[in-house]
């Protein structure tokens, strides 16, 4: 019986298999880096920017876009539109946004009996939620 030489293992194997393995090496360190940011959640960032006004009968409606600038959700988000004149307050409306995920934006409404447009309008997002 004739006996097999082992047969040599290609170059191109090697270059391939070294390849391999440091691309699953960085995804690995990827992941770590990820674990451990996602230790210590950030709050989400919410802000709220007017964006129209539209009349529907003897309403105004005030549309507002919502973003959150951070990584994390919030649920829940409030939102409170006062109408000011002189420093005092004419008149208020709230709205909640159910849900806005991290670095994205959603669009609510907020409506008023009086015309904003003769108002100083004041946004605020007074609270959310951590789903």
């Amino acid at each position: 019986m004739a006996k097999h030489k082992p047969r040599a293992i290609p170059a191109l194997e090697w270059v391939s298999a070294i390849i391999g393995f440091f691309i699953a090496l960085a995804l690995l360190g990827f992941l770590a880096v990820q674990a451990v940011r996602e230790a210590e959640p950030l709050p989400p960032a919410i802000e709220a920017v007017p964006v129209s006004l539209h009349r529907a009968g003897g309403q105004y409606i005030v549309s507002v876009e919502v973003r959150n600038a951070s990584p994390a959700t919030g649920a829940g988000v409030q939102i409170q539109g006062i109408l000011k004149q002189g420093g005092s307050e004419v008149e208020e409306s709230t709205t909640t946004i159910s849900y806005v995920p991290g670095n994205s934006h959603r669009r609510g409404g907020l409506i008023f009996t009086r015309d904003p447009r003769a108002y100083q309008l004041d946004l605020r997002v007074t609270g959310y939620e951590l789903p």
